[in-house]
């Protein structure tokens, strides 16, 4: 290696050219010059860098990952995500430890991640989750330019939607049994808050976390107008009641149901009641935009009900949401084709000469376990008996050529 000299401090040159040498999140990083680039700007690159380097190291390299996932979740305390966001990060702090560094991290180490947890069998969309959650970590502590090793890391493609839901009968038997489980008799739920919850999510066809929001003077039951408030990246809307939905509003009200509730226990209710264990309780919106579709609403009808942000989730979700024009264009379908071509015949019999090969065929290839239980014999048979049946000893191998005495 050819010996090189220090023209200043970080700058260096040897016969191939120069160097200049940094340091980025405490590595030395080197980088190669022409042997005629000017000492005066590779002084000012250099000077650059740093400034660069500094801008993008962390505020606080002290902390570990636990305690950086704490001091995040402080400022989340008393929103609607707060659960979600601590059980995304308790996701990130069982991989890596509690010890870890968050400046260590790099973005091999989060696609790391992100192949195991596929390999675990989790969805794209927990996985997606758990990484924008680690990434507003950074934003939040570093700033928005700092460096962030989820940015780059390749996450698993967004899933496409599919609008899942469930009749109306079914959301009428739950509600009947929430109002059972209401009586004074049976005692099981103190209140009618759950069930209120309920008909409000199936009558409006609004979020979950919207209605969380609500509050009592977002209720106009005079009007017949609710003002919802924004939630998921939507809009402030402004939403009319039909005679169902101020009949859910005026039971919300009088169970005092305002503010935010445990989803989880809402869930385990509901699912205790006969709502479907495989259908999530927010798919209530979907059932409300077929409904919509069915009753030949656009989709902008769609977007003003649900308060999508932009037509584009609507029409991914609900473009083709439309049974009764789907059934309409299948019965026009119908009749393209002679009815003889779909009636099946029964099998034509098989020839002898058939039968035979078949036979032959099924007696090459027999079962394993016969195979097995044959061959086992036959070796033991082998063995134990001579030519006439008799029992003989075994004799090794070095024998068979030895001479008889």
């Amino acid at each position: 290696m050819p010996k090189r000299r220090r023209l200043a401090t970080g700058i260096y040159e040897d016969a191939y050219g120069r160097s200049v040498i940094y340091s980025l999140h405490g590595k030395p990083v080197e980088t190669r010059f022409e042997v005629d680039r000017p000492l005066d700007f590779l002084q000012r690159w250099r000077k650059r860098q740093i400034a660069t380097a500094l801008e993008l190291a962390p505020r606080d390299p002290r902390g570990s990952l636990a305690r950086d996932c704490v001091r995040y979740l402080k400022r989340l305390k008393g929103t609607v995500g707060y659960k979600a966001a601590k059980s995304h990060l308790k996701a990130w702090l069982h991989y890596f430890g509690r010890s870890k560094r968050r400046w260590q991290i790099t973005t091999e180490d989060i696609d790391l991640a992100i192949a195991q947890w596929r390999r675990d069998g989790k969805s794209a969309g927990t996985i997606r989750h758990r990484c924008r959650l680690l990434q507003a970590v950074y934003r939040a502590l570093d700033g928005l330019g700092a460096a962030c090793p989820v940015a780059a890391a390749k996450r698993p493609p967004k899933p496409r939607g599919r609008a899942v839901t469930v009749s109306d009968t079914v959301i009428a038997d739950v509600a009947a049994k929430l109002k059972r489980q209401e009586h004074p008799t049976v005692n099981r739920l103190r209140d009618s808050k759950t069930r209120a919850r309920f008909l409000v999510l199936a009558s409006t066809g609004r979020r979950p976390a919207e209605v969380m929001r609500a509050e009592p003077g977002d209720v106009d039951l005079v009007r017949r107008v609710w003002f919802v408030r924004a939630a998921k990246g939507g809009r402030h809307t402004t939403l009319a009641l039909n005679d169902e939905m101020v009949a859910a509003w005026q039971l919300f009200a009088t169970a005092d149901a305002w503010g935010t509730y445990d989803s989880r226990s809402f869930v385990k209710t509901l699912q205790r009641n006969g709502w479907p264990t495989h259908v999530r309780p927010y798919n209530l919106r979907h059932t409300t935009a077929v409904a919509i579709r069915a009753r030949g609403g656009d989709l902008e009808d769609v977007q003003d009900q649900l308060g999508h942000a932009s037509l584009e989730t609507a029409r991914e979700f609900y473009l083709h949401a439309i049974p009764a024009r789907q059934a309409q264009i299948a019965a026009s379908l119908d009749g393209r084709f002679d009815a003889e071509v779909f009636r099946a015949h029964p099998p034509t019999p098989l020839t002898a000469a058939q039968q035979r090969r078949k036979d032959r065929r099924a007696r090459r290839t027999p079962t394993t376990d016969s195979h097995d239980r044959s061959g086992t014999a036959g070796e033991t048979a082998r063995i134990g008996e001579d030519s006439e049946g008799r029992p003989r000893a075994a004799s090794s191998s070095t024998d068979h050529g030895a001479p008889k005495k």
